[in-house]
């Protein structure tokens, strides 16, 4: 009997939730089993999966995985720095690399693994630019050719996905201040908006591919005057055209080369031939093609030579000469030659060569074209120091004008102008304009010592590159792998104490936190067509969109014309008020409302700074009642208050 419970416990427990639900309730020897702890009401796995102990990521049960030697912390195959080569031939269960904080407190000089271990647990963030010696390795700064390196600057990278390296590529054109920087293999989508991937002082054009590969892109400087060319042929690539004062124009294209593309060839000689045929003007315009073609100019097998034998018949059929000579792609078991700068006028680039680069396992091309003065960052603005601006002093000197001329004058816009005639002259000894010049900064997060451990990055990648030494490799892998960890702490670490230093200051903490969120900015419009004519002059451009605005309003009321079947509007039968005059304003009015202006706002056309009117509220009230009152009994607004500037919005 005892037997048959027991089976039909088993049963029941077996049976699907519907079955149990009709039966009886669970049996104490159900419940017993449950109590006793042999059965887990909710199986699952109870283990925690482990850290990664360089980038604090868990290791997944599929990823490939090791331990540092020295701390024996679990680590990713790829944060270990070993390769698959290694992980592949070590006869260990699991494979030994090294973690970021063990590497330079590595066992030396008779000290224990154990001791090296415990010291490695005091190393932060912030002692990473000691963490490497500046002895062990090269250090050449490449970037210092860029600082006596004149003319026109060109630069080309596979930077194999641009999304995620944006703010170190940020940093490459604040040292090198590229004009066009050309980038292969962008793997962007249309999810992927333009606002995320800006940068200070560059209008970016890209041609994308989707988020597994391919894609190009361009940063062109603000300052430079272009227009993009459409060519109707399906390469991957863009072309545009840049202008340069006393100079022909030069048609410059970006392209990429997929690996497995055999018809590449042909629709890059269609494409010259379109661009060729645009424009009558343009048959003997200057060229020069950028980006990664994927034929190696030293190959050595047929079907490499093969490939780069029809590259070379492609750009000899259009005058075009290789410029750049120097391995592109270089790793501890090969180097090639497959990164092109081909260019119609070789004798125009005076320089050239390759930059080590450890946004992927590619180099940056570059070569500077023989130009007049081109102007880099050359942007002013205008504007008031306030440095030694003294509120008292200003209000001492404002009491002094003789602002009894103000009160003669019988017209509003006299009135006025004797008015800021005798204003301005005060406010430029207390706060004189300045020409102010607007530079190109690095992201606020950057720090020093992210800036040193970088460069110290470069020179191990450029000491690998030179002994070819799988240590000095695995050496250059590490601090790359550091120096992305350093980057994303430093920004988490500076948003996050921006934004909690700025809890009870809204306009700081919403300033901060757009530049977190993709947001509208400023877009230059290159060229512009005034009806048959290409306007790309900035003033002409200014002057064409002023006409434009400023005649629309008639033009639309020309083109409705009269309409005699309008009805008469109803006349109003309850009385009105025959006459309407406007109350005379008062000094004190006039006061309470310049002692509440904001000193945020902009300064108008006449010059006069809201911090003005605030801080000479008590001597300017008697002069400004006067205007406004003389302003509202002749009926007359001064020329100069309906004047305002027409600011565009790209939509």
């Amino acid at each position: 009997m005892e037997h048959a419970e027991l089976v039909q416990d088993v049963n029941i427990t077996s049976l699907p939730a519907q079955t149990q639900d009709q039966t009886q309730p669970k049996t104490i020897k159900q419940d017993s089993n449950i109590f006793s702890g042999d059965i887990e009401t909710n199986p699952g796995p109870t283990e925690s999966r482990t850290e990664c102990n360089n980038c604090s990521r868990k290791i997944q049960n599929n990823h490939r995985r090791s331990h540092c030697s020295v701390c024996s912390k679990p680590l990713h195959l790829k944060c270990s720095g070993l390769e698959k080569r290694e992980y592949r031939s070590q006869n260990r269960p699991v494979p030994q690399g090294r973690c970021t904080n063990c590497l330079p407190q590595m066992p030396t000089n008779g000290m224990t693994a154990t001791d090296a271990s415990s010291q490695s647990n005091t190393t932060t963030t912030q002692d990473l630019q000691s963490d490497y010696k500046c002895s062990e390795v090269d250090n050449n700064d490449h970037t210092k050719i860029f600082d006596t390196l004149k003319g026109l600057r060109f630069m080309c990278l596979n930077i194999n996905s641009l999304n995620i390296k944006v703010h170190e590529l940020s940093i490459i054109t604040y040292d090198c201040k590229p004009d066009i920087l050309g980038l292969n293999e962008t793997k962007l989508n249309d999810y992927i908006s333009d606002n995320e991937l800006q940068i200070s002082g560059y209008d970016l054009i890209r041609n994308d591919r989707n988020r597994n590969g391919g894609g190009v892109a361009a940063y062109i400087r603000s300052s430079l005057q272009y227009s993009i060319i459409d060519v109707n042929v399906p390469i991957e690539g863009m072309w545009f055209k840049v202008t340069l004062p006393f100079t022909r124009p030069i048609m410059v294209g970006i392209v990429y080369r997929p690996p497995d593309c055999d018809q590449f060839f042909e629709l890059l000689d269609s494409a010259f031939q379109e661009i060729h045929s645009s424009n009558n003007r343009n048959n003997h315009a200057e060229l020069i093609c950028l980006g990664d073609f994927n034929c190696n100019s030293h190959a050595k097998t047929s079907a490499e030579k093969s490939k780069w034998s029809r590259l070379q018949n492609t750009m000899s059929n259009h005058n075009m000469n290789l410029i750049t000579k120097d391995p592109t792609r270089i790793t501890n078991h090969s180097q090639t030659y497959i990164d092109h700068i081909w260019t119609s006028r070789p004798e125009m680039y005076h320089q050239n060569g390759v930059i080590p680069c450890f946004l992927s396992d590619h180099s940056i091309i570059y070569a500077a074209r023989k130009a007049g003065r081109v102007k880099r960052d050359a942007r002013y603005i205008e504007a008031r120091s306030f440095r030694r601006f003294d509120e008292t002093e200003f209000l001492n000197d404002l009491i002094d004008v003789p602002w009894q001329a103000v009160s003669c004058a019988s017209c509003p816009d006299l009135a006025l102008d004797i008015f800021l005639g005798l204003l301005r002259p005060v406010c430029e000894t207390h706060a004189p304009i300045k020409r102010i010049k607007i530079n190109q900064n690095q992201p606020n997060w950057i720090t020093n010592e992210y800036l040193e451990f970088r460069r110290k990055c470069l020179s191990a990648r450029t000491k690998a590159e030179k002994s070819k030494h799988p240590d000095d490799w695995k050496q250059a892998r590490f601090l790359r792998n550091k120096l992305n960890n350093m980057a994303d702490i430093l920004k988490r670490n500076y948003f996050c104490n921006t934004i909690s230093s700025n809890q009870n200051n809204p306009r700081k903490l919403w300033k901060t936190i757009k530049t977190l969120l993709p947001g509208n900015t400023e877009s230059t419009i290159s060229s512009m067509l005034d009806g048959d004519n290409t306007v790309s002059d900035k003033m002409e451009i200014a002057s064409v969109m002023n006409k434009f605005f400023s005649t629309i309003g008639q033009k639309l009321d020309d083109n409705f014309g009269t309409n005699t079947n309008v009805l008469p509007l109803p006349t109003r039968t309850n009385n009105c008020v025959a006459s309407f005059n406007f109350n005379i304003i008062t000094e004190e009015s006039i006061s309470k409302i310049l002692r509440s202006l904001p000193t945020e706002k902009a300064t108008g056309l006449d010059g006069v700074n809201t911090k003005f009117l605030k801080a000479g509220a008590s001597a300017l009230v008697t002069p400004l009642a006067h205007i406004f009152n003389l302003s509202l009994q002749t009926g007359v607004v001064p020329a100069v208050w309906k004047q305002s500037r027409l600011s565009r919005i790209a939509k």
